[in-house]
């Protein structure tokens, strides 16, 4: 694994790190010479099981420290130093309603929120076993004492039609050296198989097995997609582009800056912005409002693409669900972008206003 960056804020002096990606965030193990709130932070981040959830949970933690410091009118503080141990009911009250107005105002999302809100109530649980905090305080990680906050938002992202994912598969071809080449096959193997971009960046070369891939997804879940001829095709013309690089690591794919260094979903995030850019936008910089992150909002889109064709062809939705490794059809469910699409075109195709 490749370094990591080095710009993360937690740990103190005597702590152990271990090396992660360098889009996450870096693991400490707990020591008693450390602070109580930098232990519990430190804990609570250990106590996660993946980089993506650490770096969740991080950002959690820096938005409620920013919040509090807004609301006291104090200088912000590092997640590490804030004192989640002397925190009582009118401070996690205040937080919760500055979240809430933060979501009135579209600042966040109630989804952004709430997944705040677990984490307060979460690292007040995690205080509580580590007997940092007293009963009363253990009490507001109840729900019901501390519960979610109300709202909906229309969730994002959309599946691509067929004219459109072959358009941004050209649009990834015109990019300059070994990006067009492994663009094109991320893009095959993702609306193919319907892999999350966690996924895309931590195949390795022993991923590639025959006829199949082994992905390993959310809660360590191993799920194997077919490889079909076009996937196999993309593949093969990414190996050979890749043999002449010859990258240290056994990452599948590689940074398109160094290929020395292995591919972060960042990195992924903004390839895929740049060849949809090219392909359904301007001449102008890409902006929030460019018709290209309307026709492809994110890497996402492609494992929404993979559902929804599926679906189209005839699957059922608890086959869906089994190639996409969730839980329940519930998940599957939202994946389906087709009835969306059909009554947006049919909206178009009529005559409302006189």
């Amino acid at each position: 694994m490749c370094a990591r960056s080095g710009d993360e804020d937690v740990g103190e002096a005597h702590t152990v790190a271990l090396v992660l990606p360098s889009d996450s965030v870096e693991l400490v193990v707990p020591s008693q010479g450390m602070l109580p709130n930098a232990r519990l932070v430190a804990a609570y981040l250990a106590k996660q099981t993946s980089p993506r959830s650490r770096s969740t949970a991080m950002e959690a933690l820096r938005r409620i420290a920013r919040l509090v410091a807004r609301i006291s009118g104090r200088p912000e503080v590092r997640p590490d130093q804030f004192e989640w141990t002397k925190l009582e009911y009118e401070q996690v009250n205040f937080i919760r309603a500055a979240l809430a107005e933060m979501s009135r105002d579209s600042l966040i999302t109630p989804g952004t929120a709430n997944l705040t809100m677990s984490h307060l109530r979460s690292i007040i649980a995690v205080a509580f076993v580590m007997r940092l905090i007293t009963p009363e305080q253990a009490a507001l990680s109840n729900p019901k004492i501390l519960p979610n906050i109300r709202g909906k938002r229309e969730k994002h992202g959309r599946a691509l039609t067929a004219p459109e994912e072959l358009a941004l598969r050209a649009s990834a071809i015109g990019l300059s050296g070994f990006r067009s080449t492994m663009l094109d096959t991320i893009i095959a193997i993702s609306v193919g198989g319907g892999l999350r971009r966690d996924e895309v960046v931590r195949l390795t070369l022993k991923s590639l097995d025959g006829d199949r891939l082994i992905v390993i997804g959310k809660g360590n879940k191993e799920r194997r997609p077919y490889v079909d001829p076009q996937m196999r095709e993309a593949i093969n013309r990414w190996k050979n582009v890749r043999s002449f690089l010859e990258p240290p690591h056994d990452f599948l794919f590689c940074s398109p800056e160094r290929p020395e260094y292995t591919l972060s979903t960042k990195s992924l995030g903004r390839l895929v912005r740049t060849a949809a850019h090219a392909a359904f936008g301007d001449r102008r910089p890409c902006s929030d409002e460019c018709q290209c992150s309307k026709t492809v909002t994110g890497p996402h889109d492609f494992r929404r693409t993979f559902a929804s064709r599926l679906l189209d062809l005839g699957l059922a939705l608890n086959e869906v669900q089994q190639l996409m490794g969730h839980e329940s059809m519930a998940t599957t469910a939202i994946y389906d972008k087709r009835e969306e699409m059909s009554i947006l075109k049919k909206r178009m195709a009529v005559k409302v206003v006189a």
